[in-house]
């Protein structure tokens, strides 16, 4: 298993951000209302937390011990941070709210690898949409 400590902010420095907390009861409750969350959901959570928190979506390969795999998650370019709310699909070692600031350990992003030519136009899916407004994330 690969030690992530000193890429990924810690617990009291995630909630720090301007969203941090928002960002991790998000996350809650995504696991919560979503079956094998984050399971094959990346692109959902990705698009969620654009709308949500306004950190853009992006897309590219996941590496991680010698694999690359599509990936979508959020990069925001005011802190330069990458948060990514579903990469323990990958690795259950990871923290549920990742973010990092050195993505080139995790994530290579590809301007050919968006999520409209993997997955489709983004849609959030209704059912977590009514969640999400219930829960004032929307």
């Amino acid at each position: 298993m690969r030690d992530y400590r000193g890429l990924c902010y810690t617990l009291p420095e995630v909630r720090a951000l301007p969203y941090g907390k928002g960002l991790i009861a998000f996350e809650r409750l995504l696991r919560a209302v979503m079956s094998n969350f984050p399971r094959g959901k990346c692109h959902i959570g990705a698009y969620a937390v654009e709308l949500c928190f306004g950190i853009s979506m992006v897309a590219g390969d996941f590496c991680a011990q010698g694999e690359r795999l599509w990936h979508a998650w959020n990069h925001d370019p005011r802190l330069d941070v990458h948060v990514d709310i579903t990469a323990r699909q990958f690795e259950a070692s990871l923290p549920r709210a990742l973010v990092t600031a050195q993505p080139q350990h995790l994530y290579a992003i590809s301007e050919k690898s968006t999520v409209d030519l993997h997955i489709g136009p983004r849609v959030l899916p209704e059912t977590i949409e009514r969640h999400l407004i219930a829960a004032g994330f929307l």
